[in-house]
């Protein structure tokens, strides 16, 4: 029998196949240096400067080069031989702890997965696939951590009652699930994160050469449910329910027949490879482009697959042949006689690799100009940041602040009132927990510039009297120190550049009119919005002495409404000069005008905005070019909802806040819109949206497009259950193409189903439509499972169009919460023509009037949907490539079935 590799139980039906602190956690993939004791840069037992580096962002560890192999090696040695570590297991479904126990940790021999067994070394709880690691953190241990979970017996007696911070936590998994281990010692802890961090890293180029790899192992593991190193035919038959295949009982016994080479009645592992490997064949990619480009020699040699690369993929990264044989040996090329040369089976999956991805590989990385004014950008901004759900009766919580702050936001907000020795943040009027600003400022202190450099906003809606906002004011100097940003001169004329304000703190707010002490500006505080949820409870007058009293909430909902002129009589409070003096961004109420000079700005709810969109939009983007505005939702979204930040995008305003806590469709898009440029929080804006000279309107009708694009959706290869489930139906799976963007550019379209095939379907699918504002479109492709009474969503990704790649490229699919999913992509082919520039290109735009103006489809009750209607003589037709050798994949495609058709 061949070797095979040990098999883990089914976590879903072993109660202790459980994980320390279980629970599902930011996504950003980082191990943050801050948060570590500096005694562990005191261990003289390995290189100080190697602990240093290895404390990095994740995805930056293809750039990290370990200094001391011979500290490596002998590390590795100790994790396969078995590393023992102290960890408490929380049972998943009872969730609670077992007694405190020590664990081997096993690497396996390909350094793959890390296996958790009990301290016999004969019971398997986990496996961690290395691959899987999303996050490793710091977190209080050894005694000062154990102490607090009553665990202190684990630890030797030598740890010292100050040693504290040498645990760490690993993020692994889809489900983002927790494992925490507790080390002796500072050396234990630094040697357990070096050899991790290297680890993750290989793991992760190797992942890029061959993914299938690791896919097979996973599905073997996990197959192999009694642990007996074999598949029985009932195992097969099982995996393949699970992965969506669908064969009849003749064809699957013919087929585990054929790969049971030893008639052993049995599959062994490397005849587990052989079997996964033929079902992940592609006749409709052999048979057209493979046959092309191989010249019948049955592979794909260097000089075609660089013709390939040149001429079907205009790719601009692979200049010679060289590079084109450097890329073909990362994806398994073999040597022969007439050069290196790709297999069927190895160019098919070049073909679906990341290597091949449809996104440019620059998309996510800091590239854009950080040298113009702060007014030019998009700003990652959200709305009442302390909430952790319902607008009216949830909880405050400071972390979200942290949380916030590390996916790269950039604006938070904070609702301040009077607290009875300081000021408190919460949703005034409502039931709405309450948490101290001292303790937010602190926490925004300590995690503002971890996960950019670039200026954070602190949007404050202030509802303090005068003693308090004092306190602000003083809580806010003090903490931040030099970090806050101080006004402008008054005769600025335009912002300083997120450069030049780098980790700098900037606050928004209500300052005193020049030269006095007694008036105010006039606020734009969310709650004066005629729109606002709350502006129907209850009046709370705050006293201004020094001893003021917490709000009241509404006491009954059947109070009648106030009056708006006695709301303000009532809740209008002048601003303590010494909060004024440190508002670098002045809120001022718009009253029919848009403010002058440019550092005064307006805040509109998305209400207010869509008035303002069907009046005059050529206005709202004139007063963005060298102004900030703020949209935020309207108050009616108690239950946290978002709009579409689209709109606020498109008129120019920067800062357009959502609620975070409320992962839906919206928030999704805006982080797409945010993960360009290194996640830094900040995206630079179009030229007509900030330029001064440059006109266009978005939202005008009869522009021409800017991009004609066809985008064939030809197969798909291992699509999940609904839910992510393990078992259920086969799936019926259908692909759905939209574009968002602005109103012209709108289109939504869906291919027909697939019955009974979520593992290799093919949908060949054909997706042409036109683009006005490349730079505001992004195409979302989601795959449905087709049923009668309602389909159910399987997978998504969200592609900004700007940043597409042509050619036949694959097209990596997520989950409901962007995760991506092992084996999951998409296959297609996209040809894109330009008809002019951009948008603001008169060369071919049908003049406007300012009256002609295209609202939103979901603004206008008059419209019933919006299609992508080209512009009279501008048809929609497949781009044709400027490079006169490419062929359509797609048509070779159809040219292939035409020709079946007429044989049969």
């Amino acid at each position: 029998m061949s070797a095979t590799p040990s098999t883990p139980q089914d976590e879903g039906n072993d109660p202790s196949s459980a994980f320390i602190n279980i629970s599902s956690s930011s996504s950003a993939c980082t191990f943050h240096h801050s948060e570590l004791s500096p005694q562990h840069n005191s261990s003289k037992s390995i290189n100080n400067e190697l602990c240093e580096q290895i404390v990095i962002d994740l995805s930056l560890l293809d750039t990290f080069r370990f200094s001391e192999p011979a500290f490596i090696n002998k590390i590795l040695h100790e994790f396969k031989s078995g590393k023992k570590l102290k960890c408490i297991l929380e049972k998943k479904k009872t969730n609670s702890l077992t007694p405190p126990k020590e664990y081997y940790f096993v690497l396996d021999d390909d350094e793959t997965f890390v296996e958790v067994k009990d301290s016999r070394k004969k019971e398997s709880k986990l496996h961690i696939f290395l691959r899987d690691i999303k996050q490793l953190f710091a977190t209080e241990a050894t005694v000062k951590g154990a102490k607090a979970l009553g665990v202190t017996k684990l630890f030797s007696k030598k740890t010292s009652p100050s040693d504290s911070g040498s645990g760490f936590v690993i993020v692994f998994g889809q489900k983002e699930d927790q494992v925490t281990v507790y080390c002796d010692s500072n050396s234990e802890f630094n040697e357990c994160i070096c050899v991790f961090n290297y680890l993750i890293r290989e793991s992760r180029i190797s992942y890029d050469r061959d993914p299938t790899k690791l896919l097979i192992l996973k599905h073997w593991m996990k197959a192999d449910a009694n642990n007996d190193g074999q598949l029985d035919y009932k195992e097969v038959v099982k995996l393949c329910q699970k992965l969506n295949i669908d064969m009849s009982s003749k064809s699957m016994k013919q087929k585990y027949k054929q790969f049971d080479t030893d008639g052993s009645g049995y599959i062994e592992y490397q005849e587990f490879v052989e079997f996964y490997k033929s079902m992940m064949r592609r006749p409709e990619i052999e048979s057209t482009i493979f046959a092309k480009y191989s010249k019948k020699h049955q592979l794909v040699l260097a000089p075609q697959f660089f013709e390939f690369i040149q001429s079907q993929q205009e790719e601009d990264d692979i200049k010679t042949e060289q590079d084109a044989e450097k890329l073909m040996l990362q994806h398994g090329a073999i040597k022969t006689d007439m050069g290196l040369g790709l297999t069927s089976y190895d160019f098919t999956r070049f073909l679906f690799s990341s290597s091949n991805s449809i996104l440019k590989s620059d998309f996510k990385k800091l590239h854009q100009d950080m040298t113009l004014p702060l007014s030019h950008y998009y700003i990652s901004s959200s709305h009442n940041t302390y909430l952790t759900g319902h607008q009216l009766k949830g909880e405050s919580s400071v972390e979200k602040y942290k949380e916030v702050l590390l996916t790269g936001c950039r604006c938070v907000e904070l609702d301040c009132w009077d607290g009875k020795e300081e000021p408190i943040i919460f949703h005034g009027h409502t039931l709405v927990s309450k948490i101290k600003f001292r303790d937010v400022i602190q926490t925004i202190a300590e995690n503002a510039f971890k996960a950019s450099e670039y200026p954070v906003i602190l949007s404050l809606e202030v509802h303090c009297s005068e003693p308090q906002q004092e306190m602000m004011a003083k809580i806010m100097v003090q903490i931040f120190g030099d970090a806050l940003y101080l006004p402008p001169p008054e005769s600025i004329t335009s912002y300083p550049s997120p450069h030049e304000l780098r980790r700098k703190i900037l606050l928004k707010g209500k300052r005193l009119v020049s030269g006095s002490d007694d008036d105010d500006e006039g606020g734009d505080s969310d709650d004066d919005e005629e729109d606002s949820a709350t502006t129907t409870t209850t009046t709370t007058t705050t006293t201004t002495t020094t001893n003021s009293t917490e709000p009241s909430t509404p006491s009954s909902s059947k109070e009648k409404p106030s009056s708006k002129k006695e709301k303000d009589s009532k809740t209008k409070k002048k601003v303590a000069k010494a909060l004024s003096d440190i508002i670098a961004l002045c809120a001022v109420s718009f009253k029919g005008e848009f403010a002058e000079p440019c550092w005064k700005m307006h805040s509109f709810s998305e209400g207010k905005l869509e008035k303002l969109l069907k009046k005059d939009p050529e206005a709202i983007i004139k007063y963005n070019k060298n102004h900030i505005s703020r949209i935020y939702p309207k108050g009616t979204r108690i239950s946290s909802s978002n709009y579409n930040p689209m709109i606020g995008w498109a008129l120019g305003c920067q800062m357009v806040a959502l609620n975070y806590q409320t992962y839906d469709e919206h928030m999704r898009f805006n982080e797409v819109m945010f993960e360009e440029n290194g996640k830094c929080g900040y995206v630079l804006k179009p030229d007509f949206l900030r330029l001064e000279g440059v006109q266009a309107s978005p939202f005008a009708v009869g522009s021409s497009p800017v991009l004609s694009i066809v985008f064939s959706i030809v197969c798909g290869e291992q699509l999940p259950k609904p839910g992510m489930a393990d078992r259920g139906e086969i799936v019926d799976p259908f692909v759905r193409l939209q574009v968002l963007g602005i109103p012209q550019d709108e289109y939504d379209e869906k291919s027909e189903s697939v019955t009974d095939n979520g593992f290799n379907p093919v949908f060949n699918k054909r997706f042409a439509f036109n683009i006005t504002c490349p730079e505001l479109a992004v195409i979302r492709i989601s795959v449905y499972d087709k049923n009668r009474t309602a389909d159910e969503f399987l997978c998504e990704n969200y592609l900004p169009v700007k940043k597409l790649k042509r050619g036949c490229r694959s097209i990596p699919m997520l989950d409901q919460y962007a995760k991506p999913i092992d084996g999951c992509v998409l296959f297609g082919e996209l040809r894109m023509r330009e008809l002019r520039k951009s948008l603001s290109d008169k060369s071919s735009t049908t003049p406007t009037t300012l009256s002609e103006t295209k609202i939103p489809s979901e603004l206008d009750s008059s419209v019933t949907s919006i299609g992508n209607v080209p512009t009279p003589g501008t048809p929609i037709q497949p781009p044709q490539s400027d490079k006169n050798q490419q062929v359509s994949f797609f048509d070779m495609l159809e040219e292939e079935s035409a020709s079946n058709n007429q044989q049969q």
